[in-house]
């Protein structure tokens, strides 16, 4: 027989991820009253985050291992490099789409993922649009030319020399 709050651990992580479970559903399917619920809840909360951090360092762990194996073989290339981030961005979105994640979890692949992405823009040269834009908008230091043309058309003269 499964403990209670092995139980009701298990159902409550199904719950993160489909919203009509809800915890009536929960002891309704595990055929204990309200209070027996509520009373075990916690405990299987507890459980859930240590499962959480425990899953958390496993990945940590894996990619400390898979950045240690790139750094040993000799990073040679920029391509090496993005090729390397790459992989990272995609066991990211492997565990994000393919594993049952928590909420907490999900937020932290995603982040993850983003600056991942951010490191290959900054090998490969790449700005976001916005830094671009605003590089277009300063406008760069008048030539001698142009300031004696501005200055003819402003007062009908050529300026002296």
């Amino acid at each position: 027989m499964v403990d209670k709050t092995e139980a009701i651990a298990h159902w409550l992580d199904k719950q993160v991820l489909d919203s009509s479970i809800t915890d009536g559903t929960i002891w309704h399917g595990l055929a204990m009253s309200k209070r027996t619920f509520y009373r075990h809840k916690p405990k299987a909360m507890e459980l859930l985050y240590k499962r959480s951090l425990q899953r958390q360092r496993q990945i940590e762990a894996m990619r400390l291992q898979n950045m240690n194996e790139a750094l040993q073989t000799g990073l040679k290339s920029k391509l090496e490099r993005v090729l390397i981030l790459q992989t990272e961005v995609d066991a990211c979105l492997n565990d994000l789409y393919e594993s049952e994640l928590s909420i907490i979890e999900k937020v932290r692949l995603r982040m993850a993922i983003k600056e991942i992405q951010g490191e290959i823009s900054k090998i490969e040269g790449d700005y976001a649009a916005s830094k671009l834009e605003h590089a277009a908008t300063i406008q760069q230091p008048f030539s001698d030319a142009q300031v004696d043309r501005i200055l003819e058309q402003i007062n009908g003269t050529k300026p002296w020399i």
